[in-house]
């Protein structure tokens, strides 16, 4: 039988689980692989058991050892997506090291957080603009289309890509980068004489469409997870709103009907 942890041991012990969480939610994890991580890491480290309580904005997290027991709440600032860590978390709460030492937990954790992006920034920029301008052509768009769309939203991207290491918010980053994307591809279609103008439009603001979001809210309610996958719903919903509102800003001061 293991021996009762302190007090002491038990707040370093849940200080590791919750920033693991924590890492988790802003990377784009389901609320309930959170859940289960934080629960994997507390019960490696010794703990006899833990409840959590898990949602996309907060984090309530209790471990107990004997009489003993300690709770911690934490809040996500900011949401976003990088599976790239997500797998990393992953891997450290099912391979961590022996002993599990809160120390060199923080420090495995330091890493992850810090280690630089899998894919330079040009090569993501590159992607998304070949994707956007594949969607183009699946949608039945010719050439200048396919090439109004790629500018378009490797344009979007890269504002993208400074608006977000300015902490600017979520929504108002994806009204500004749907206009740019919305007015570069119009520009262009409108240059080169479209023969279908719109749908250079429309594919042009494919990479901000909310896909993460809406599949860990679908994920989170089949669990009857039903605070976080409504407000991962609603958080979606309302990135859905910001592209259009991004459009329509270019649309009515151009004139421009993409119906």
């Amino acid at each position: 039988m293991s021996r009762e942890l302190s007090h002491q041991e038990l707040a370093d012990i849940l200080r590791v689980a919750v920033r693991v969480g924590v890492m988790m939610l802003q990377s784009g994890a389901a609320s309930f692989r959170a859940d289960q991580t934080i629960c994997r890491v507390a019960l490696a480290m010794g703990v006899e058991h833990v409840d959590a309580y898990v949602t996309p904005t907060v984090i309530v997290a209790t471990v107990f050892s004997g009489r003993e027991h300690r709770t911690q709440i934490a809040k996500p600032s900011g949401l976003g997506v990088n599976m790239d860590r997500i797998a990393a978390l992953e891997h450290l709460s099912r391979n961590m090291p022996t002993p599990a030492l809160p120390n060199e937990m923080m420090r495995c954790l330091d890493e992850i957080e810090h280690q630089p992006p899998q894919y330079p920034r040009p090569l993501v920029v590159l992607s998304v603009a070949l994707a956007c301008g594949a969607f183009a052509a699946i949608i039945g768009g010719g050439t200048i289309e396919m090439l109004a769309a790629a500018v378009g939203a490797g344009a979007a991207q890269t504002v993208r890509f400074r608006l977000i290491a300015a902490r600017v918010n979520p929504i108002p980053v994806t009204v500004v980068c749907a206009a740019v994307a919305t007015a570069i591809s119009l520009i262009l279609v409108r240059a080169m004489n479209a023969p279908l103008p719109r749908l250079g439009v429309i594919a042009s603001v494919l990479l901000l469409v909310p896909g993460v979001p809406f599949i860990t809210a679908i994920l989170d309610m089949i669990r009857f997870d039903l605070v976080s996958g409504l407000s991962r719903g609603l958080h979606a919903g309302l990135l859905l709103i910001s592209i259009g509102v991004g459009m329509l800003l270019v649309l009515a001061l151009t004139g421009f009907n993409i119906l």
